[in-house]
């Protein structure tokens, strides 16, 4: 058997009992004569060549590989899946689901009062803070805590709270408010340049983080500390979104809005359709393994575009600033998979499909 430069994606449809497989090949798939499939392996053949796939955990329905889509340097097939192989729940469609706490992430590791700290800009090790002294190091309550203030009770007074007051939270100069990627630091304590509440390394220009109502928020992927590792902006994206859609209502939108390189206010819409997608990727040259993802409705949009004004209006959405390496990132990631198929396969309305693997 001879293998040939094929870049497959798979996606598992355990509800509907289905397999969905998207094939992107170079030199043009024009010779395609075979495609079947036992209970384990899905055969492709295509001229002289000959590519057998295995999925790890699945079992197939014989013979039931159908072509649904078929271009030049692309190939979109389906095949059924049998009963045992579905896992009840795993779908996890969002206007199913509640909130999921099995998959919230935890809390930065917290700094520790008492103890000095210097923050770095990770791109050139500037400091960009004073030498901090915390006296309170303290978690936030999740990143849509507001949301449900409108039910929290005062016990000594026997009443809500909100009646009376605007709740809020702020951090004080010798505070740091942490969450799952962030930090929250008074503004006197750091040493950066603001740019329309961006806030940016003084000496090179790298987005920290942005400003807030309850100070400034600083990226955890962009800091360096006190022989600190800095994640990346992947995870960070990621932690975040898993930690907003925890507390977010089915079918709510969120809107990540950053400044990119030419000054250009922007929207990454994510609508975020199925909370624990199985997909397949490719580990060897015929076994594919299975990963757990966020299949995602996503579109990029002006800030002032329509779409993102009609979700502004919607109490539901979720907005939160982020850095535009964040933006890229996560754009990146979702138009990584599934491969170069036709384009009408995988748009609904303005919206592209993607997914997001976790990690």
């Amino acid at each position: 058997m001879s293998t040939s430069p094929l870049e497959i994606f798979a996606e598992s449809q355990d509800r509907l009992r289905t397999l969905n497989i998207y094939i992107t090949v170079n030199p043009e798939l024009d010779q395609i004569t075979v495609i079947k499939n036992s209970e384990n392996v899905i055969k492709l053949q295509f001229g002289h060549n000959t590519f057998d796939c295995r999925f790890e955990g699945l079992k197939l329905v014989e013979d039931t590989a159908m072509i649904k889509d078929i271009t030049k340097t692309s190939l979109y097939f389906q095949c059924f899946t049998k009963p045992e192989s579905s896992h009840v729940g795993s779908y996890g469609m969002e206007f199913l689901s509640l909130k999921d706490d099995e998959h919230q992430p935890p809390l930065l590791p917290p700094l520790k009062a008492g103890i000095s700290y210097t923050f770095r800009c990770k791109s050139c090790t500037s400091d960009v803070s004073d030498c901090l002294n915390f006296k309170r190091v303290l978690p936030l309550p999740s990143t849509n805590w507001e949301l449900s203030t409108t039910e929290w009770f005062c016990h000594n007074h026997g009443e809500c709270t909100t009646k009376k007051a605007k709740l809020s939270i702020n951090a004080n100069h010798l505070d740091c408010l942490y969450g799952v990627c962030f930090y929250v630091i008074h503004p006197n304590a750091l040493k950066l340049k603001e740019v329309d509440k961006s806030l940016l390394c003084s000496n090179c220009g790298f987005n920290l983080g942005s400003r807030s109502e309850i100070g400034c928020v600083l990226w955890n992927h962009a800091l360096l500390f006190n022989n600190s590792m800095p994640t990346s902006e992947y995870s960070d994206s990621l932690k975040l979104i898993e930690n907003i859609i925890g507390d977010l209502p089915p079918l709510a939108k969120i809107g990540m809005t950053a400044t990119d390189a030419s000054g250009d206010k922007i929207c990454l819409v994510l609508w975020i359709v199925e909370r624990n997608a199985r997909v397949f990727i490719q580990n060897s040259d015929q076994i594919f393994c299975q990963k757990s993802a966020f299949k995602i409705l996503y579109d990029c949009e002006l800030n002032g575009s329509d779409l993102v004004r009609k979700m502004k209006r919607d109490f539901s959405s979720k907005f939160i600033a982020v850095t535009f390496g964040m933006v890229k990132c996560l754009i990146e990631k979702l138009s990584l998979y599934p491969y170069k198929c036709s384009s009408h396969l995988y748009k609904c309305g303005n919206y592209s499909v993607g997914f997001l693997m976790k990690e």
